[in-house]
């Protein structure tokens, strides 16, 4: 098992394909709850399967290239859950791998973004079908997002079951040339 706090891996190296393949279903049927509380939570049984829903596992971004023409452009995660315990808590994703991706860090930040587009657009367009009557910022109207507005937390492990050990990059660092020991904070969206 290859962990931190930017990519989890699990590497199932001793099981045949077909054995794989019926593990990422009993990740649908219900073994998905364990997997997070496994690695994620360290064994707390934290994410109980009651408290799962799953979510579409498609999510898109639309922008507006130089000329104002829109730009669509979507990913498809394997499986897709909301954690919800009486209140929304965090949306959880595998991905699953049978073959080292070398950018896969990248891969992996690209889909938590567009999960954390998808939110946001969400609750603008939730905010708009309202047509709430309270008075906005012009940086809130100009952003679609309130100040007081929240999303959740994206989780992603990586799924990896291949005979071959990990041998790629774990986080964005380990695919970077920078000099020295610079560790610049990079992956969690500072400003």
């Amino acid at each position: 098992i290859l962990m931190n706090s930017h990519f989890r891996s699990f590497t199932s190296r001793h099981l045949p394909d077909n054995e794989c393949i019926m593990k990422l279903q009993q990740l649908k049927m219900g073994g998905f709850a364990d997997l997070f509380n496994g690695t994620v939570f360290g064994g707390k049984q934290a994410v109980r399967p009651d408290d799962l829903d799953q979510l579409k596992g498609e999510s898109s971004v639309i922008l507006l290239d130089k000329d104002k023409k829109s730009i669509s452009s979507g990913r498809y995660r394997d499986i897709t859950m909301r954690w919800n315990a009486g209140a929304d808590l965090a949306v959880l994703a595998v991905e699953s791998q049978d073959k080292i991706h070398y950018a896969m860090p990248v891969r992996n930040m690209v889909y938590d973004s567009f999960s954390y587009a998808e939110q946001v657009r969400r609750i603008g367009r939730l905010r708009r079908n309202r047509q709430e009557n309270q008075k906005i910022s012009k940086e809130e109207f100009l952003s679609g997002f309130h100040k007081d507005d929240r999303i959740l937390p994206v989780i992603t492990l990586i799924f990896y079951y291949d005979v071959k050990e990990w041998n790629g990059a774990q986080d964005l660092y380990g695919m970077m040339q920078m000099p020295g020991n610079w560790k610049i904070p990079i992956s969690s969206g500072p400003i």
